[in-house]
């Protein structure tokens, strides 16, 4: 009989166990810092609440093993990754003191190019210019979306899960930058946030696609500049735009997936319009590039750790039951 942590793990896929693994740190850590972290009851029930959702779809995917409740399993991360990007926020201000670190990035991008470098992409703003870098930036999650979309519809099921799992690695990688350097980013530092629309105005979509933009960051409309920065997301250091987007390219290189050819042009386009709409200081987004880097080179050994060590559901066949009854 095997071990029952074996039995357990067995109805996993590798992305789903860092998708455990995370929220429950974070809520241990929210509640071994309880007086730092107010929301510390929340992080611990909405962790729970996740790794219980979770749970429950893998069960019922080993159990029934249909077209839908392995589309709704495979695809689960990513449902879940803004859920656990709403946590971190919870955390990752609180458990500093409210201590910010962007005047340190913005001596770094100082100490680099001997003045504020994000003031240079002022000298070629234009409207279109600013309409294309917006809808690029905007684009963000459906771009790495769209590499497992094509790898899904190969039905080739490990590069799938492979993938997933690159995507869990390289998302929670970039929020724990999140809880160890929080910042809110030039627009709030450097610049005036409420004049935003007059600094860089676009066309037709700018605007909507800005506030877009704005909530998924908790960042309301309409209130002053101060008070949005208190509420905006620590999510600045490193970019987790630039380390996603460079993963996805690179993925859709290695597989020689036709999404290559929209999402090197829109990835790059997005990477430069991190610092271009000053959302992220340039050491941010060099920082992002190193970690996706170093996040494509460590995988393989991360995801033979997974699959071998625990181990986890297997990812070139669909059907669990079927493996069970061979």
């Amino acid at each position: 009989m095997k071990p029952r942590q074996a039995r357990v793990t067995r109805i996993f896929y590798p992305a789903d166990v860092a998708t455990i693994i995370f929220p429950t740190l974070l809520a241990g850590l929210a509640a071994a810092f309880p007086a730092r972290v107010p929301m510390w009851p929340a992080v611990v029930a909405s962790s729970a609440a996740i790794v219980a959702a979770l749970s429950a779809i893998a069960v019922a995917d080993a159990r029934f093993d249909t077209r839908a409740s392995r589309f709704l399993h495979g695809w689960a991360f990513a449902g879940f990754a803004y859920a656990i990007y709403a946590e971190v926020h919870w955390v990752a201000g609180p458990i500093h003191g409210g201590w910010l670190a962007d005047d340190a990035l913005i001596a770094i991008d100082r100490a680099m190019f001997g003045a504020n470098p994000i003031d240079a992409f002022g000298a070629i703003a234009r409207p279109w210019l600013t309409e294309a870098a917006q809808v690029a930036y905007t684009l963000f999650y459906p771009l790495a979306v769209s590499v497992g979309a094509e790898l899904y519809a190969r039905r080739s099921a490990e590069d799938f899960h492979r993938y997933s799992f690159a995507c869990a690695y390289v998302f929670l990688a970039s929020y724990v930058g999140y809880i160890l350097v929080p910042a809110v980013g030039p627009r709030f530092t450097l610049y005036d946030f409420t004049g935003i629309e007059r600094d860089l105005p676009g066309l037709l979509l700018t605007q909507p696609l800005r506030h877009f933009v704005d909530a998924g960051g908790l960042v309301p409309q309409g209130v002053p500049a101060a008070v949005a920065q208190s509420l905006a997301h620590r999510d600045v250091f490193p970019s987790g735009h630039t380390m996603m987007t460079l993963a996805a390219v690179w993925w859709s290189w290695r597989m020689r997936l036709a999404v290559r050819w929209l999402v090197t042009p829109v990835g790059a386009v997005l990477v430069f319009a991190t610092m271009y709409l000053r959302y992220h200081y340039v050491i941010d987004v060099v920082a992002g590039a190193a970690l996706a880097a170093a996040a494509i080179a460590t995988l393989p050994a991360a995801w033979r750790c997974v699959v071998s060590r625990l181990p986890t559901r297997p990812c070139d066949e669909p059907a669990l039951a079927r493996r069970a009854g061979q």
